[in-house]
Order: C-alpha cells, then sequence, then structure tokens
C-alpha cells in the first residue's frame, strides 16, 4: 500500500506509513555502568559522533541519578574548572550536592575546588534539602572563602 500526499512544494511522492506504537522501535536496555559511562562521555564532551553544549548540560544533571565514584569523579573534574562554560559547571556542582545529600555528607576537598558560582549551587541546593550538613561543615566553608573567591581565613 502507498500513500502519497503533497508537501509544501505541491508534489506529491510516496510517504512511509505511519508506524503504530506496537510497531516502534523497543527501547534499549544497558548493562550496569554502561548509562552512567555514557554519560559521563557526553559531559566531558568524549562521546561517538561530537557533543552539543545542551546535550553536556542534560548529562550533568541526569548524573545525579548515578552516584558512584566514577560519576563523582566526572561531576568534581568539570565542576572544578574554572575555564569551563559556567552553566555547565552550575549543574555539575548542583548534581554534586544532590549526590552528597543523599549520602548525608559534603565533600570538603571538592567544596574546596569549586569556583565561586559552583559553591553558590552546592550551597543553595544544600541549604534547601539539609542544612544541617553546611551546619556541621560550617570551618570548612569558612576556609573554602566567601562569594567573591576571597580566604577568610
Amino acid at each position: 500500500m502507498k500513500i502519497f500526499s503533497i508537501g509544501k512544494t505541491g508534489k506529491s511522492g510516496p510517504q512511509q506509513p505511519r508506524r503504530e506504537p506496537a510497531q516502534r522501535a523497543a527501547r534499549r536496555t544497558y548493562q550496569p555502568g554502561e548509562r552512567e559511562a555514557l554519560l559521563i562521555g557526553i559531559l566531558r564532551g568524549t562521546a561517538p559522533g561530537g557533543v552539543q553544549m545542551h546535550e553536556r548540560y542534560d548529562a550533568a544533571s541526569d548524573l545525579e541519578d548515578f552516584p558512584s565514584d566514577e560519576v563523582t569523579a566526572a561531576l568534581t573534574e568539570i565542576a572544578s574548572d574554572a575555564q569551563e562554560d559556567e552553566t555547565l559547571v552550575a549543574l555539575c556542582a548542583e548534581s554534586l550536592a544532590g549526590i552528597w545529600i543523599a549520602r548525608g555528607a559534603v565533600e570538603r576537598d571538592v567544596l574546596a575546588r569549586l569556583p565561586p558560582w559552583g559553591r553558590r549551587e552546592v550551597e543553595q541546593r544544600v541549604a534547601r534539602s539539609a542544612p544541617e550538613l553546611l551546619t556541621s561543615q560550617q570551618d570548612a566553608v569558612a576556609e573554602v572563602g566567601d562569594r567573591d573567591g576571597r580566604t577568610l581565613r
């Protein structure tokens, strides 16, 4: 059965029939750790076929759902790079904050390496969801510096 339609150009030609939901491709299943590895590659911009910035943004946000050491290392790598895109740094920092909230502890050494806008994202997210984590780490935040990056101690 051929279906013909007239497009914007006014020419008619064969058109693919619309597939029913049952005919659509099945979702791919991933092996343990495979999805995280793909998202880390996208975050770093090293995925095959190239990566656009909005895809890196999405990966930074999605990685919060995978609190492994490999994921936190990748998020830390990007979040602590002051030369990286500020939005990407902020999204990585926000995902790190989510992981730290789930783990019940903020990693002081990582927090100290974040640029001011990354620290701000962590502080705001943790303050909303688990303020006790900031209170217990008040000394570490004070040593990191104020929002302008000046060291307080």
